[in-house]
């Protein structure tokens, strides 16, 4: 074993003043470029200066994080107004404190000139540089573990305690260091006791806070955060409940593989020593080992935390790493000092500096990289609404960027339908709804549809655009009235299929299809006041939709017969009388509101084509060329006629000049469209977003909105007559029902005044 040295005593001479000197100089001119680089807020500098600004308002208001950097920060406050600056100012003085304390107790142990190199080494450490420049605690805890291992060595026993409580009242990662420290003096009752009193003293004061806003003992600061794994983080998105939440739950859990806490260790612990040598060096991490072998010391409870940290996260980052940055250095130069020959010595030495050199061009992205990247427009965007904005204004985002410059109160968007998060969102008082294009496409995509469609971002009610940055950001407002819709079940599933219910003209009734699994099925109609439910034709299992005559007692639907398919009448007296019986598939019948004429599909000229039959006259014509074509449905005034086309959406034809409009949105439509009794309006099933919803648009089709945006899948609307309701088929897990919506009228003005609102376009 090598034989101890005696612990040189740095003299005062004016030589040494000058080292202190250059080495915070070195510390101060490293920082400055870089000073512009940092001045955006970290995630958890908003929680931080957020809880800073508490201790002057009327109430304390925790954040969650442990009160020593945030207690600092609120000492700055007063003199640097800028948050993030006070915060800054705090990083950088902790950082440049540390330098200096670091130099000192480099000199209890090597010599001046090895204590001045690791000294230099940290100054220009890419990680420090930056973690003592942004708004993190990382710098303030790294100075006082050192100051704290400083006056351990020089037996200052009191203050040695305090700092080690001030850092754990900044990280509790220093409760692991301090433990051992502890267990190095329990032979000494004295000077632990004295320790221990200095600990407790500021301690404390984070254990009463922290206990008397919780109503409950809260020993260890940040308990359920720290060390917070992914998993975790994902389990407290899904706190909105909502139809498959449970499910959403599991699948989260199921992401990992079973795992044991040794497993997890195993595989963590490597990544954290590849930081570890990546940011001081791979030379100067074995130099470290070997100085560790050498003169195993105290200082070696600095790394603890790092033994113990891995367990709790699996989150790989190198701010978790930096602590020990500076104890490792010490141990590196440590190491170089016991090669005994001094030619091995100094070609250790030289190797230690370029392979110094070489790290800090490898780690340069550390103080390139600005932190927040990306929300640069929160910044700019906060302070211009920041006049408009007050401290109780609730801001949903998915980062709290935005609503910390702008003064509001940041709330998380939660994992959740569409529909039932917007409109908890709305019901909990969210004044304002900020949408970013890249972290809402990835994050929460639930929520694409607000932000990159044009249906629905001009029919929302609930909140409304107040602005727009073409690929970054939108930006809503909440309206004191939603007007959301209302359902009303009229038809529970029962295991069969409903399909294309239909409203009859007097408004009484609703006539609709069920198939039942073997195939067979009939049609049944039903009071639209409920009751029990009348099968009116057996056997006309085909999906298809059916429609109603204008006297209201006769239905026309279709029916195959062998390989073809026929459309019939089925008469009040249950009477069923064939009217198109041609050849071939002839479908989806829409009677005219004169009763006269039966617009229909069929293949009868090889192509799938609009077909129309005078019921008087018996006269056929086509009216299509295009093929393609399914679900025809005639305007009130029997002017136009909306139809699918297979692949390509929603048209529709102008019977007098024959030209045909394609609709541009939604993209995605399936089965018969549906002209309000006005002809001002078509409600359409789409499928843009991942699962069936009912559009709702004009007749031309420019102002478009998704009316419905719930859990389940929603389809198939039929108009009532007098324009205010509408019967539609939800599709959930126990079966398909029929509902009556009602509450549409805000949503046709809305479409009636043509909200100029500015959208991304849908991702395809």
């Amino acid at each position: 074993m090598a034989k101890k040295k005696k612990k040189p005593h740095a003299p005062r001479t004016v030589r040494e003043l000058y080292l202190y000197i250059a080495i915070a100089a070195v510390g101060i001119l490293v920082r400055i470029p870089f000073l512009g680089t940092f001045d955006l807020v970290t995630y958890d500098g908003t929680y931080y200066i957020n809880h800073a600004r508490s201790f002057f308002d009327s109430a304390y208001s925790p954040s969650g994080f442990p009160i020593g950097y945030p207690a600092v920060v609120a000492l700055f406050l007063p003199l640097v107004r800028d948050g993030v600056r006070a915060a800054q100012a705090v990083s950088v003085l902790a950082g440049l404190g540390s330098l200096l304390v670091f130099y000192t107790l480099c000199r209890q142990f090597v010599e001046r000139r090895y204590a001045l190199l690791a000294s230099l080494f940290l100054a220009l450490t890419p990680l420090f540089i930056r973690l003592s420049t942004i708004t993190m605690s990382e710098s303030l805890y790294v100075f006082c573990i050192i100051a704290g291992l400083l006056l351990f060595v020089k037996t200052k026993y009191l203050y040695s305690g305090l700092l080690f409580g001030a850092a754990a009242i900044t990280r509790p990662e220093a409760l692991g260091v301090f433990g051992v420290l502890v267990i190095l003096k329990i032979r000494r009752p004295k000077q632990l006791l004295v320790l221990f009193a200095g600990f407790i003293a500021l301690y404390a004061c984070n254990v009463t806070a922290q206990s008397l806003l919780a109503n409950r003992l809260v020993l260890v600061p940040k308990t359920k955060l720290f060390g917070t794994s992914a998993e975790y983080w994902k389990l407290r998105e899904t706190w909105l409940e909502f139809e498959g939440s449970e499910q959403a739950i599991d699948d989260v859990r199921g992401d990992r593989e079973p795992t044991t806490v040794v497993t997890d260790y195993m595989k963590r612990l490597p990544r954290e020593l590849y930081l570890l040598a990546r940011h001081i060096s791979p030379v100067l991490f074995l130099l470290g080992l070997f100085g560790i072998v050498k003169m195993r010391l105290f200082l070696l409870a600095a790394f603890i935390p790092f033994f113990i940290f891995p367990p709790f996260t699996f989150r790989s980052e190198p701010r978790f790493i930096y602590p020990y940055v500076p104890v490792l250095l010490l141990y590196s130069f440590i190491g170089i000092e016991n090669i005994v020959k001094g030619r091995t010595r100094n070609v250790f030495l030289a190797l230690a500096v370029l392979s110094f050199g070489a790290g800090f061009v490898l780690n340069w992205d550390q103080i390139t990289s600005p932190v927040s990247n990306g929300y640069q427009w929160a910044k700019r965007l906060g302070r211009r609404f920041d006049e408009q904005i007050f401290p109780g204004d609730d801001i949903a985002d998915r980062k709290p960027f935005f609503a910390f410059y702008a003064g509001g109160r940041y709330i998380e968007i939660p994992v959740g339908p569409y529909d039932e998060t917007l409109d908890h969102l709305w019901e909990s008082g969210v004044e304002y709804l900020v949408l970013h294009a890249p972290t809402i496409h990835v994050i929460r995509p639930k929520f694409r549809p607000f932000l990159y469609d044009e249906a629905v971002v001009r029919g929302e009610l609930r909140y409304s655009q107040v602005y727009f940055e073409t690929g970054v950001v939108s930006m809503y407002r909440r309206n004191v009235h939603a007007y959301p819709l209302e359902r009303r079940q009229l038809v529970s599933g029962s295991g069969k299929y409903c399909f294309g219910p239909a409203w009859s003209p007097d408004g009484r009734r609703i006539a609709y299809r069920t198939i039942d699994p073997s195939g067979g099925g009939d049609i049944h109609i039903i009071s639209v006041d409920g009751g029990r439910s009348e099968r009116i034709v057996v056997g006309a299992g085909i999906e298809d939709p059916i429609s109603w005559a204008p006297d209201s007692e006769r239905i026309a639907f279709s029916r195959g017969i062998g390989e073809h398919v026929e459309i019939c009448v089925s008469h009040a007296s249950g009477d069923i009388e064939p009217i198109i019986t041609e050849e071939g598939k002839n479908v989806s019948p829409c009677w005219s509101s004169d009763g006269r004429e039966v617009v229909f599909c069929s293949d009868r000229s090889g192509g799938h084509e609009i077909w129309s039959k005078n019921l008087e006259t018996g006269r056929l014509e086509r009216l299509t060329t295009i093929g393609g074509i399914s679900y025809p449905e005639l305007s009130p005034d029997g002017t136009r006629i909306a139809f699918i086309r297979s692949g390509e959406g929603l048209f529709v034809l102008d019977r007098q000049s024959g030209a045909v409009m394609r609709v541009e949105s939604p993209t995605m439509v399936y089965f018969k469209p549906a002209w309000s009794p006005d002809g001002r309006f078509i409600a359409v099933t789409g499928k843009d977003w991942g699962k069936t919803d009912i559009y709702l648009m004009n007749a031309d089709g420019r102002n478009v909105l998704l009316l419905t945006k719930s859990s389940v899948k929603e389809g198939m609307p039929a108009w009532s007559p007098d324009g205010e309701s509408l019967a539609a088929i939800s599709v959930t897990g126990s079966g398909m029902s029929i509902n009556i919506l009602t509450g549409i009228g805000p949503y046709k003005d809305r479409i009636l005044n043509g909200a100029q609102v500015r959208v991304f376009r849908p991702p395809r």
